[in-house]
C-alpha cells in the first residue's frame, strides 16, 4: 500500500509539472500572439471597415465613394477622392462631420439621432422634435420663450 501511494503520488507531482509546463506555453503562445497583434499597423480609417452605403452612413466622419464603374467604398471624410472617383457631396450642414464645424455654422445645428443617437449636422430651421436632440434652438423656439417671458412680466 505505500508503493502503491508513492506512485500514486508521483504519478500526481508529474501531472501537475505538466499542467504547470502547458499552462505556460499557453500563456506565452497568448502573449506572443497579443504583441504580434499590437505591432501590427492598424488601419487609420476606421470607415474601410463599412462594406455598403448604409453601413458607411452609420458614422458621420465616413462618405461613399465610388469609380464610373460603380465600384463603391467607404473612407474618412478627410481624404480626398482620386480622379475619376465621386463621393457624397460634402456641402450645406450635411456637409458637416465634426460638431465644431457644424456648430459654427449660424445656418445648421449638431443633432444626436433619438433611436440610435447617431450624430448629424442639418439646417437650423429642420424640425427634429421627437427625432433628434440638438445643440443650437431653432429661432421660432427662442422668439417664443421670449414671447411668454414677456407676457409673463406684463402684469
Amino acid at each position: 500500500p505505500s508503493r502503491l501511494r508513492t506512485k500514486k503520488g508521483h504519478v500526481r507531482d508529474s501531472l501537475m509539472q505538466m499542467c504547470s509546463f502547458l499552462l505556460r506555453v499557453a500563456f506565452a503562445a497568448w502573449a506572443f500572439d497579443a504583441t504580434a497583434t499590437a505591432l501590427e499597423p492598424q488601419s487609420k480609417d476606421r470607415c474601410a471597415k463599412n462594406s455598403n452605403v448604409y453601413l458607411c452612413h452609420y458614422d458621420i466622419e465616413c462618405i461613399w465613394c465610388r469609380r464610373q464603374s460603380g465600384h463603391g467604398w467607404c473612407m474618412n471624410w478627410t481624404v480626398h477622392p482620386k480622379s475619376g472617383e465621386t463621393c457624397d457631396p460634402l456641402v450645406g450642414c450635411g456637409g458637416h462631420r465634426t460638431r465644431i464645424s457644424c456648430n459654427g455654422d449660424v445656418k445648421c445645428k449638431w443633432c444626436a439621432a433619438l433611436t440610435q443617437g447617431w450624430p448629424f449636422c442639418t439646417n437650423i430651421t429642420d424640425d427634429t422634435k421627437g427625432v433628434a436632440s440638438c445643440d443650437k434652438v431653432t429661432h421660432t423656439h427662442v422668439e417664443a420663450v421670449q414671447n411668454a417671458t414677456k407676457s409673463s412680466l406684463v402684469v
